[in-house]
């Protein structure tokens, strides 16, 4: 989340900054870290009603979209009247689509992730690519062992925040590995809250 925002989005302060899967292990971090790096306005989307309550309440989102339930093209004209600066994708497929149509001039889209197609044969794009083009936006993936020469520099900044409460660890928490499979149904399911963990030998 942490390169994604600094080296990708290259984020500035002031900016709006749409983060997709925020309810995630990556996606709730991203918007902490947005807020730490001065984002005028960060809003999250997330397809759970007690999710979405969760990262306003507690994890610190402006706003949150309810993908499954919300008008989102109306939801983005709502909360992102300004347009969106930055788009922090954990997601692809679809949810792109309307995201392309607020994009501001000069946009940076980091790509993180593509879970809405992780389970499907044939994933599914935006139609409107176009959009890049005439805003002179960016799209641009990444993995974060390219920047492996600067993670002890990176570690400093995200300690720091830590440390001063910017930035907290949220866990949702399962015990025994014979629950690995349950924990991952559950993370791509969208059923937990945070960094999925299993602890591979059970507390007694």
């Amino acid at each position: 989340a942490y390169f994604g925002l600094e080296r990708v989005a290259k984020l500035q302060p002031g900016e709006t900054v749409v983060v997709s899967a925020a309810g995630g292990a990556v996606g709730n971090a991203a918007g902490q870290i947005a807020k730490a790096m001065g984002a005028g306005k960060v809003i999250g989307f997330a397809g759970d009603t007690e999710k979405c309550k969760w990262l306003e309440e507690e994890v610190g989102y402006d706003a949150t979209i309810n993908y499954k339930t919300d008008d989102i093209d109306k939801a983005l004209g709502e909360h992102c009247p300004d347009g969106i600066d930055v788009y922090f994708d954990n997601v692809g497929g679809n949810l792109l689509e309307p995201v392309l149509d607020h994009i501001n001039y000069q946009a940076r889209i980091a790509f993180c992730g593509a879970v809405a197609d992780y389970t499907s044969e044939n994933g599914t794009g935006p139609g409107n690519l176009f959009r890049l083009v005439a805003n002179c936006a960016k799209l641009e993936g990444f993995m974060t062992h390219y920047w492996t020469a600067d993670y002890e520099v990176a570690r400093e900044v995200l300690v720091g925040w830590l440390e001063s409460g910017k930035l907290k660890s949220y866990e949702a928490r399962y015990q025994g590995v014979e629950n690995c499979g349950v924990a991952f149904s559950d993370m791509l399911n969208g059923k937990t809250f945070g960094k999925t963990i299993v602890k591979v030998i059970a507390d007694s």
